[in-house]
């Protein structure tokens, strides 16, 4: 229960946050545009966990016959 309550705090934590910089970006910007780097961001942010090292496995047993 304490992880379940941890992620809810971790993701919920950044909605005000998201919601101030997106109404800066929307007046700054203009709605179109901001909806368009919003686009982009959520589409490139697979990027980090795709280029870490992360994704290969290490130390299995199918890696070390």
């Amino acid at each position: 229960m304490t992880s379940r309550i941890s992620s809810r705090f971790v993701s919920w934590g950044g909605l005000p946050l998201g919601g101030v910089l997106g109404g800066a970006a929307g007046s700054a910007f203009g709605a179109a545009a901001t909806l368009w780097i919003g686009a982009a961001g959520m589409t490139l942010s697979f990027l980090p966990a795709f280029l870490s090292p992360l994704r290969t496995p290490r130390g299995t047993s199918l890696t070390t016959r």
